[in-house]
């Protein structure tokens, strides 16, 4: 049996290694693009906060000396279908966790044995091998048209891990779901610069979260997705959830990184018009985020680069 590996050790990825650890009582593999990283991580994994524990890790750049019998994918957005194809070579079964869409399609497209994880936990990456825990959720497990032996693997391992894990039967709709909370939170605080448990403390952001919420949820209808909870009580739980993080969108603000909007909200502003339905104040609060990025950061390319960042 291969390896178990980890794709990108980020906030998500650091949670999915302590996962895998507990899940399997064997050292993960990490792998990343950059020999300074690896070699940070070769002293391991520490995470704090809500979870305070120590992870091993057994890194490599680029493609590890054996084989991984899964690897978690966990990169942002823009990356993931690259980091898909890669994963592909040296891994026989691949689990997509993250925002947005691209990557687990690229699994599809590929023929790989591929599941798709929706992550409602807030994990910030400090430095290589340091990560705080703010809040713990559920981790969404699943795949399209019935279960596929990556989505039952990686469900029994996150679940004998301690993860409080559920096996879907449609993950689209929990994509779909969780885009709508996505939108919603991480959208509104971005532009106050907040915390995401702000949402639900201000009448006023609420306001906007809630109808940004409901909007996504009627564009997800309108592709034939049921969702299997309420896009507003479902973003309500998330930032409660999540309530002393700061969203990636604002920590990439603040760093003038390249963002994971344009595959999240940017994607329901595009289905929304091609449909016919319209998302106004997701479209707004989107417009007001790449003006944002255009003045903070004095160019749009952070938000949509059009050559790799």
């Amino acid at each position: 049996m291969g390896a178990y590996c980890i794709v990108g050790l980020g906030g998500v990825g650091s949670l999915l290694a302590y996962y895998v650890y507990r899940g399997t009582g064997d050292t993960p593999i990490a792998v990343v693009r950059r020999r300074s990283q690896a070699m940070r991580l070769q002293a391991g994994l520490r995470l704090y906060g809500v979870v305070d524990a120590y992870v091993p890790l057994e890194p490599y750049v680029g493609t590890p000396p054996r084989g991984c019998r899964l690897s978690f994918i966990s990169v942002k957005a823009y990356d993931a279908a690259a980091a898909v194809e890669a994963a592909a070579e040296f891994s026989e079964m691949v689990a997509v966790a993250g925002n947005g869409w691209g990557g687990y399609e690229k699994a599809l497209d590929l023929g790989v044995d591929a599941a798709a994880i929706v992550v409602e936990s807030g994990v910030a990456s400090l430095e290589p091998g340091l990560a705080r825990v703010a809040g713990l959720g559920r981790l969404i497990v699943g795949s399209r048209g019935g279960v596929s032996g990556a989505a039952f693997e990686s469900f029994e391992i996150l679940r004998r891990g301690g993860a409080p894990a559920l096996l879907a039967g449609d993950i689209e709709a929990w994509r779909w779901l969780k885009a709508a909370a996505n939108s919603a939170i991480n959208l509104v605080t971005t532009i106050l610069g907040s915390r995401n448990g702000f949402v639900v403390e201000s009448r006023e952001a609420w306001r906007l979260a809630s109808r940004a919420a409901s909007e996504v949820g009627l564009v997800a209808s309108m592709l034939g997705y049921s969702l299997p909870e309420d896009p507003v009580e479902y973003t309500r739980l998330v930032a409660l959830q999540t309530y002393d993080n700061e969203s990636s969108t604002l920590q990439d603000l603040r760093r003038c990184r390249r963002s994971e909007a344009p595959y999240i909200a940017g994607r329901v502003v595009e289905e929304a018009s091609r449909l016919g339905v319209g998302a106004p104040t997701v479209e707004a609060l989107y417009s007001l985020l790449q003006a944002l990025f255009a003045l903070k950061c004095g160019s749009m390319e952070r938000l949509n680069p059009t050559t790799p960042n």
